[in-house]
């Protein structure tokens, strides 16, 4: 993690005054040899490495032009710097903030979107008093700034703003937000007067006619549209090893994966052994969890399918085993919420930080991780939808029964009912008024009712409502919905505080827009084909994958820790926020969440809402009481 920070006086302020703030900041943050400072009369930039990564180019500077009119401050990694050094005949040895200075001034901002990998960077051109400010389209790194009277503050970091300016007003609809599991990309923080770049925007402005208003470099239709070539099984297998070895080209540490069985692990940690050509180690992290009953375990267990993908490569295993007593969601608020300046909220991350602690323990920096392969690669089960939408129904029940024999669906009724009696019902239920493709829309479940509705914003909950019904267009519309979503943006927040922690660098080889734009453009039918999932990744992958891994149709459960310890805690949870008049009563209605207790065991949303309130008490007691 690389942090940084841009200072800047309003003309209007007192020189006295803003001094004396700086040297409180510097006082605060600025405490050993990796602090780089850069400070003139009106202005500090402030870059500090803390992460021990060895990057094959990396360099601990804050980056000057030639004529010193321009520095950048960044916490960025580029994954095709090759591809920008073979076009534009750059020096093998450029460093990342130095390539964003060239590139900028060469093409502009159009090379903020070709960019793969994660970023957050400023550049300040002093002279014209601009400054320029970008983050990649998945936010995998933060980008935060704040205007008052005195001054502009730019940061990649709240604990840097908040060390210059303690002052806060929380932001009531982000709370809302956050209970309701409804990340919404908006550029908005939990605190009113601290505002993000969101992932795939970019801020111009000039300090003497300030516009803090961020624009859109990005978008998922202009990502799927950059993909021209046809598709077939040799393509996409090309361009996911580009992707991995343009990502191990980037360090020269020790390399760690993910592996638990799936065809998304499987597939990285089994493309990075084969394309180890300078010998270096690499770890693989499976994780298995005791404490179960027979059937949650043999629902859980993954260890034969890392077994098969092990027996066939040269990987250094590490299998973690977790206990019930020591881990779990509700352990991970209490651990992580005193690091975290906004509310701690990825119920699984006591998994992810479990793989971190161990890559600390053999001293890997990089590890390799598939999430969101699910997402990108796509399942392809929309294709029923779609099959039901164009009346194909001898295909549709064809794939249902393939789908049950490979044990994909449990009930063939259900999927009878969503895919022929609802859209039935709903096109009768409008008269004929509307055609048949439109009556395919998909019902959320709606919490607004736990939320304590005199202090909310009343827009805000109708339009939440308005939500809870969406209509169906297709299987890449829904695929491009969810990654332009801000559930993507919030994850990766969230897992980046708690890697960077153990300093530790994520890839996320299913990210790169390479792949993703390739994903968006299969058709669905080559998603799910004979019953078969992820069709066209396995057959496109087929000679890498071990049989057991290529024939694997199901996924585990990792959520009976989670679902365990909410069961668990529910009623005595309420019953304390009761007795001890507790904070978080401000913004939800307990007896609501009451009504709820014997329904909490069997419902997936309320148990995400319950963590997420839980989590805001935490928070609420633990920063501002």
């Amino acid at each position: 993690m690389s942090t940084f920070s841009l200072i800047i006086k309003k003309n209007n302020c007192d020189s006295l005054f803003f001094q004396n703030k700086l040297r409180k900041f510097k006082y605060k943050l600025v405490n050993n040899k990796r602090s780089l400072i850069y400070q003139e009369e009106s202005f500090l930039a402030y870059q500090e490495n803390f992460n021990r990564i060895k990057y094959s180019d990396h360099k601990d500077i804050i980056y000057f032009s030639q004529n010193k009119e321009t520095f950048v401050l960044c916490d960025s990694r580029i994954d095709n710097r090759n591809y920008f050094i073979k076009k534009y005949e750059l020096d093998n040895k450029i460093t990342d903030p130095e390539l964003i200075a060239t590139l900028y001034k060469k093409i502009g901002n159009s090379f903020f979107s070709k960019i793969e990998g994660p970023f957050s960077f400023l550049i300040y051109d002093m002279k014209r008093n601009n400054i320029v400010a970008a983050r990649d389209f998945f936010g995998q790194r933060p980008f935060y700034y704040k205007e008052n009277r005195n001054y502009y503050c730019f940061s990649n970091s709240l604990d840097c703003i908040f060390s210059f300016d303690t002052s806060t007003e929380l932001n009531l609809n982000k709370i809302n937000q956050f209970i309701f599991n409804e990340y919404l990309k908006d550029g908005k923080t939990f605190f009113k007067n601290i505002s993000k770049l969101r992932g795939g925007d970019y801020l111009f402005t000039n300090l003497d006619n300030i516009d803090l208003e961020p624009k859109k470099f990005l978008t998922a239709q202009e990502i799927q549209n950059s993909y021209s070539n046809n598709h077939n099984t040799k393509e996409f297998k090309k361009i996911f090893q580009e992707v991995i070895m343009d990502m191990i080209g980037r360090t020269n540490n020790s390399i760690g994966t993910t592996l638990s069985g799936g065809l998304d692990s499987s597939s990285i940690a089994l493309t990075l052994d084969q394309n180890n050509h300078s010998n270096r180690e690499i770890f693989s992290y499976s994780v298995t969890f005791k404490d179960l009953n027979e059937k949650e375990f043999l629902k859980s267990d993954e260890s034969e399918y890392v077994k098969s993908v092990l027996n066939i490569s040269n990987l250094i295993h590490r299998n973690i085993s977790l206990g019930y007593k020591n881990n779990g969601p509700i352990i991970g608020i209490k651990n992580n919420t005193p690091n975290f300046i906004e509310p701690y909220g990825v119920i699984n991350g006591y998994v992810h930080e479990s793989i971190y602690e161990n890559c600390e323990s053999d001293n890997v920096k990089v590890l390799f991780d598939g999430l969101f392969g699910d997402e990108v690669i796509s399942h392809g089960m929309y294709r029923l939808t779609e099959l039901s939408m164009k009346k194909n129904f001898v295909v549709l029940v064809y794939e249902i029964l393939l789908l049950r024999l490979r044990k994909v669906v449990f009930s063939i009724k259900n999927q009878f009912k969503v895919h022929f009696i609802l859209p039935i019902i709903n096109y009768i239920k409008t008269c004929g008024k509307t055609s048949y493709k439109d009556s395919f829309k998909f019902s959320k479940v709606d919490l607004s009712n736990i939320i304590n509705k005199d202090i909310s914003d009343s827009c805000f909950i109708k339009d939440y409502k308005n939500t809870r019904l969406t209509k169906f267009i297709s299987d890449e519309d829904e695929q491009k919905k969810f990654l332009s979503s801000g559930i993507v943006e919030h994850a990766l927040e969230q897992l980046y505080l708690l890697s960077s922690k153990k300093n530790v660098e994520c890839f996320y080889p299913f990210l790169d827009k390479r792949i993703i734009s390739y994903c968006i453009n299969v058709p669905s039918s080559e998603k799910l084909k004979h019953g078969i999932t992820r069709y066209y990744f396995r057959e496109s992958l087929k000679e890498l994958f071990p049989k057991r891994i290529y024939k694997r149709y199901t996924k585990s459960n990792i959520g009976f820790y989670a679902k365990k310890q909410i069961n668990e805690n529910y009623k005595l949870c309420l019953d304390n926020f009761d007795k001890n008049n507790s904070e978080i009563l401000r913004y939800v209605n307990l007896d609501e969440l009451y009504k709820m207790n014997d329904d909490i065991e069997h419902n997936y949303a309320m148990q995400l809402a319950f963590f997420q309130i839980l989590s805001l008490d935490h928070w609420l007691k633990n920063k501002f009481n």
